[in-house]
């Protein structure tokens, strides 16, 4: 019963919260450095500990996240598209071995 995806919906909406907190923690925040300096570094380490539970959570749902790797892509296909992100970086990115399992041809 513990591998049933029927238990997805709760880990889910947990990662759903998670992500809508950090949106609105960082709502006003613009850079690297406003995040690290906010509230003596009170609002990154919210987002880094809802970030750890994503993480967590991720690893339990049983669901096909598919369409989440789809979405990941189309975001950054549209970004370099409309040059809201750098190619330079998404250049080095390719190069960089990190990232190891990502298919950059499908991008």
């Amino acid at each position: 019963m513990l591998n049933d995806p029927r238990n997805d919906l709760f880990h889910l909406l947990g990662m759903l919260e998670s992500l809508l907190k950090i949106q609105k923690y960082t709502r006003d925040i613009h850079s690297t450095e406003e995040l690290l300096e906010k509230e003596d570094q009170m609002v990154f380490n919210a987002c880094l500990t809802l970030l750890a539970n994503i993480g967590e959570s991720i690893n339990t749902v049983k669901n096909d996240l598919d369409p989440l790797k789809e979405t990941f892509i189309k975001i950054i296909r549209e970004g370099l598209a409309n040059k809201s992100f750098d190619e330079g970086e998404f250049e080095a990115a390719k190069n960089a071995g990190f990232y190891k399992f990502i298919d950059f041809s499908v991008i």
